[in-house]
């Protein structure tokens, strides 16, 4: 049996969901824009400053804080994702103080300290996230602003739990293993609070926000939601059930998910994030 490390599957499973995620970025980011302002808020940027933004995608909120530092700043985004590093890359435009590198934040090695260290919705997908809070310290100037976002319980972030969790329920899916990384492992805010303490961190305080998804139409979020299926999902639930029955099954996912629909037709999934902030 081909064993592969969890950073390995890390790899394959962005790198699988890259050009997907290209294309519904902007739809995401209508909602996660908010995550990002109270990130770039809780961070104090002044011009200047050096950013490191760890998990970043498609290149937020990396982009986003490149504003913020100016001309004499600059931002240094890490995935462990070529192909998303190449999608932020395409999304560059006209901006010049970002640097976007395929990394693995647990074995990064800077070439300078950094001022303000972000992550949004990447650290819960750390293998061994306790050793990645402890080389960002070390890649933190003292003092350092460590700002970062993780979603709540499944039940309060229907964007992103609304369709593995009926899939789950109506193939009767295996939960995920005991410590595997995943979208939802950092929602208890005290422990991850005692995380921080442990790997040195201080001042570390915890902003509850809610993000407010919409898409235009219904059917809209079901293609989003297809379209997003974590592959490991997607292989489970093709061997639980017939292409025929797959396709009854977002059938009725739609019917389900009309709960959300609004009265002028458009889908309202608010979302809660949690947003953390700690200091060198």
């Amino acid at each position: 049996m081909n064993m592969i490390s969890a950073s390995q599957e890390q790899r394959q499973t962005w790198n699988a969901l890259a050009q997907a995620w290209e294309h519904w970025g902007d739809a995401f980011e209508r909602g996660a824009s908010y995550v990002s302002r109270a990130l770039i808020d809780s961070a104090a940027l002044k011009a200047g400053d050096h950013v490191l933004d760890v998990a970043t995608g498609l290149g937020e909120p990396a982009l986003s804080i490149a504003a913020q530092v100016g001309r004499n700043g600059h931002v240094t985004g890490i995935d462990i994702s070529e192909e998303m590093i190449a999608v932020a890359r395409r999304r560059l435009g006209t901006v010049t103080n970002v640097s976007f590198v395929a990394a693995d934040a647990e074995h990064f090695v800077p070439d300078s300290r950094y001022q303000v260290v972000t992550s949004r919705f990447g650290l819960m997908f750390m293998p061994n996230r306790q050793a990645c809070l402890l080389r960002l310290r070390d890649a933190m100037t003292p003092g350092g602003r460590l700002v970062f976002s993780t979603w709540s319980t499944p039940d309060k972030v229907p964007m992103i739990s609304l369709a593995v969790g009926f899939f789950v329920r109506e193939l009767d899916l295996p939960p995920p293993p005991p410590g595997k990384p995943n979208p939802f492992c950092m929602a208890d805010e005290r422990a991850v609070l005692a995380e921080l303490d442990a790997a040195g961190f201080g001042q570390a305080r915890c902003e509850r926000i809610v993000a407010p998804f919409m898409f235009e139409t219904l059917a809209e979020f079901v293609r989003f939601s297809r379209d997003l299926i974590p592959p490991g999902i997607g292989a489970a639930i093709a061997e639980r059930a017939s292409p025929e029955r797959i396709a009854a099954l977002w059938t009725k996912f739609a019917e389900a998910a009309g709960r959300f629909v609004r009265a002028d037709g458009t889908v309202s999934l608010p979302s809660h994030a949690l947003c953390f902030s700690a200091q060198r």
